[in-house]
């Protein structure tokens, strides 16, 4: 689970930046203990929102795959804050609190420039205080020091080979990942916690597709549950199934009209392609996913990533998750998470969103998030900042919706944007300026 992530020189995050999932302010609705399965972030377009969840996943990603997917000499492809000369060559620093599948806490953090990694650190909490498992900088006085001038020292908890890993460690991959490589165990836990972190945006729905086509064709678990959650979200949907892939110009005209597709049995050799499966008042039809709306596809998509995270017990990060979904099935994906029973594994999804019905709602009872679940980013001069509802000190029956719309919390679109049309407008004169 995460429980922290602090950031700096990021696109647009110039400044420190410090998101948290931990529940300082729970009031009724709290089925986890200390840290939160859900977070809603707010703020305007272009606030910062997007950039966040980025971060996360830049960071996350470059710990877990940085050592496999580089090379020596050819720097790091990081991004930096551009809008201030100064801040182009700047470090950028990702630091993660988290709680690995062995239950222990871990504080994971790294700098970076262009071209190698400037320090990286990872303690383990076994008890109430903290263990350091390695420490690495830029220096030459390190029980172990590197051709580049980097080095790194262990603490006593760190067991198993040590000369060996740091020293195929490059000067531009994190010792985390190339012990990861190596075969470490010590790092095992906090390595595969960050593996755990994926990121969907709503716009590329379609990327989710193929793999719910393969829980089709294998027919597993998820695969069931996606047919029912597909059936029962309302959508005018009976099913959905496989067909052989037909060849000729009029294979989708053949599909949608009934045709001679049959669902394809499980071992078929020929393609397959997913159909939706619809039934009027006398008859039946299966149509492809071409024909479907944005909203339907995007449902789907949206179940196969809830399923596979609440599974696994992933960090999930949604961006613009009401791109393509009811205010209805955002509250419902949100509760799944929110609820211990449907998420065993303490799976967390942290969104991105526009949709204040989960949070426009007077007192604690019918709120599906709570006070110290909400985060807001907003943008000045440029450079993002990104700051939680319990900053505001919000009261327990404090309506946040209403409040966020009538620009409490400062995280609203400049209100003024309809006195330009109004200039516009204005001056013109049957298409024609004066």
């Amino acid at each position: 689970m995460l429980v922290d992530f602090t950031f700096e020189n990021f696109k647009c995050y110039r400044d420190q930046q410090a998101f948290s999932m931990r529940r300082y302010n729970r009031s009724g609705y709290a089925p986890f203990d200390d840290v939160s399965t859900v977070t809603a972030i707010y703020g305007a377009n272009a606030s910062g929102k997007s950039s966040l969840l980025e971060a996360m996943t830049y960071a996350a990603r470059f710990a877990v795959n940085g050592y496999r997917r580089g090379s020596s000499g050819e720097g790091i492809a990081r991004l930096p804050f551009l809008l201030d000369s100064e801040y182009a060559t700047r470090p950028s620093t990702f630091y993660f609190e988290l709680i690995a599948s062995d239950e222990r806490r871990y504080k994971y953090w790294f700098s970076i420039d262009d071209k190698q990694v400037l320090s990286e650190d990872l303690v383990v909490y076994r008890s109430s205080r903290p263990s350091t498992l390695f420490s690495r900088w830029v220096g030459d006085d390190g029980s172990y020091t590197n051709e580049h001038g980097q080095s790194i020292e262990f603490g006593p908890s760190f067991t198993g080979p040590k000369k060996q890993l740091w020293s195929i460690t490059r000067e531009n991959a994190l010792f985390l990942s190339a012990a990861a490589a190596g075969g470490s165990k010590v790092i095992e836990p906090v390595y595969r916690e960050l593996g755990k972190v994926s990121i969907y945006k709503a716009r590329f729905y379609e990327r989710e597709m193929p793999r719910v086509k393969r829980e089709l064709e294998g027919g597993s678990q998820d695969a069931g549950a996606l047919r029912s959650l597909i059936k029962f979200a309302d959508l005018g949907i009976d099913d959905i199934g496989l067909v052989e892939r037909k060849t000729g110009v009029d294979e989708e005209n053949d599909i949608a009209d009934g045709g001679d597709a049959s669902i394809a049995q499980e071992g078929g050799k020929r393609p397959t392609d997913i159909v939706f499966l619809h039934e009027g008042k006398d008859a039946r039809a299966m149509f492809p996913t071409g024909y479907e709306s944005d909203g339907t596809v995007g449902a789907l998509s949206f179940f196969s990533v809830a399923l596979r995270s609440l599974r696994s017990g992933g960090i999930a990060l949604v961006d613009e998750i009401d791109s393509s979904l009811h205010p209805t099935l955002v509250k419902e994906l949100v509760l799944a998470f929110a609820d211990r029973e449907s998420n065993p594994n303490a799976a967390q999804l942290i969104f991105t969103t526009h949709d204040v019905s989960l949070i426009d709602v007077s007192g604690s009872e019918d709120r599906v998030l709570d006070r110290d679940q909400i985060w807001f980013a907003s943008k000045s001069d440029g450079a993002s900042e990104i700051f939680p509802a319990t900053e505001f000190h919000v009261r327990r029956g404090e309506n946040v919706g209403r409040n966020y719309l009538n620009d409490v919390y400062g995280a609203l679109p400049d209100p003024r944007l309809h006195d330009v049309f109004l200039e516009f407008a204005g001056g013109c004169h049957d298409g024609k300026e004066d």
